[in-house]
């Protein structure tokens, strides 16, 4: 909701297009960051696993 309503304020004045990447951005590393948490455990398991 917060997204939608800055994309409103800033919208015009810096461009539809760039506010919109900007969102898209965020949400991409946002869940880049969660998915690489989640890998880093997931290769921990297979190490310790690998090295009993």
């Amino acid at each position: 909701m917060s997204a939608l309503i800055t994309l409103m304020v800033f919208g015009n004045s810096i461009g539809i297009y760039h506010a919109f990447a900007g969102i898209i951005l965020l949400v991409w590393l946002f869940v880049f960051f969660i998915i690489g948490d989640n890998y880093d455990m997931r290769n921990d398991v297979l190490a310790s696993m690998g090295s009993k």
